[in-house]
This record gives C-alpha cells, sequence and structure tokens, in this order.
C-alpha cells in the first residue's frame, strides 16, 4: 500500500489521459543543396513529442516557407506524433530557403534550411555559328538546363 501511494504521488503510470506536446523533432532528412524553383526531395517530415520523447497524435502542424509553395500548409500529426508535408518546391532565388514548423501548443517552432543553388545551363545546338542582325542563324541554337 505504502509502495502503490508513493508511486502515486510521484506521478508514476500512464492514467490514460491525452499528452501534452514538448517539442518538435525532424524525422526526414533533407538535402543540404537544390535547384531554385525545383521540388525539395525527401519531403520534409517531422514529429510531435511529449516530454518523455512518445509521439503526440492529434496535434495542428502549421507549415510556412520563406519562399517557394508548401503543400499541404497545415495538418495534424497521426497516433504517434508525425506529420509530413506532400511538396515543398523552392522559390526562384538562390540561397537560404527554410521551411517552419509550428505545432499547436508549443511556442518554439522548428526551422528546416536547404540551400536554393542554380543549375547549370549548357548549349547542345547552334554553337558556335554567326550571322547578320535581324537574320536567321543557319541552326537554331538550343540549351539545356
Amino acid at each position: 500500500v505504502v509502495a502503490l501511494l508513493a508511486l502515486a504521488a510521484c506521478g508514476g503510470g500512464d492514467d490514460g489521459g491525452p499528452r501534452t506536446p514538448a517539442r518538435l523533432e525532424v524525422l526526414a532528412g533533407l538535402p543540404a543543396r537544390a535547384l531554385v524553383g525545383a521540388p525539395v526531395t525527401p519531403v520534409p517530415a517531422v514529429r510531435v513529442l511529449d516530454a518523455s520523447g512518445n509521439g503526440v497524435g492529434g496535434i495542428i502542424v502549421n507549415f510556412s516557407v520563406t519562399q517557394g509553395s508548401v503543400t499541404p500548409a497545415v495538418d495534424t500529426s497521426d497516433a504517434d506524433g508525425r506529420v509530413a508535408v506532400t511538396a515543398w518546391t523552392l522559390g526562384p532565388a538562390t540561397g537560404s530557403q527554410a521551411l517552419v514548423a509550428r505545432a499547436a501548443g508549443l511556442s518554439s517552432p522548428i526551422t528546416l534550411t536547404v540551400e536554393a543553388v542554380a543549375g547549370t545551363i549548357a548549349v547542345t545546338a547552334g554553337e558556335p555559328q554567326t550571322g547578320t542582325v535581324g537574320t536567321a542563324v543557319g541552326t537554331l541554337p538550343t540549351v539545356r538546363v
């Protein structure tokens, strides 16, 4: 009886009540770099955890980006606390771009960043050639981005 009272007094055991979210963690690894305007793969995923590190389901998570687009902008964590975006497409500018995840009930969001880099351009036809201004060249210039 004394042992049970001591256990109850220190909060031991699971009372089956709803767990409170304490933090977010990143689940899916992100590439360090991706092309501007391109989708980020793999898609980002986060997990909502309680103070003991257990997943917390049913928590609304909002996603926003500094450039580009993210889908969905809002989702709910599953029973294990997991939630992922289905698509994050980078914006048109080079440099650091971020996706921010904010969970309901938490004051600190988590930020995932990717360095957006420009693609390369390679001439595939029409080089070298010369022509007179205002007239067509013999081979139409084409490039691969």
